[in-house]
């Protein structure tokens, strides 16, 4: 129960720059204090290889498993 915060007391990160719809102002934070963080890479979707002819294949849907019968 050392997690949970007695009666009447808030967290912190609901307010201010921590707060969740801040983005602009946490930027202006980070610029002020010279934060510099890393842009988000976006990964590569990963893409399959036919094994007869070797063109690239893309996922057209899933087909859900059947259960069996019994």
């Amino acid at each position: 129960m050392q997690h949970v915060l007695p009666k009447g007391f808030r967290r912190a990160r609901d307010y201010g720059f921590l707060h969740g719809n801040a983005k602009a102002l946490l930027k202006i934070v980070q610029w002020v204090l010279r934060v510099h963080l890393p842009e988000k890479l976006e990964h590569a979707k990963t893409s399959f290889q036919c094994p007869c002819c070797g063109s690239r294949m893309f996922v057209a849907g899933i087909k859900p498993v059947q259960p069996k019968p019994g």
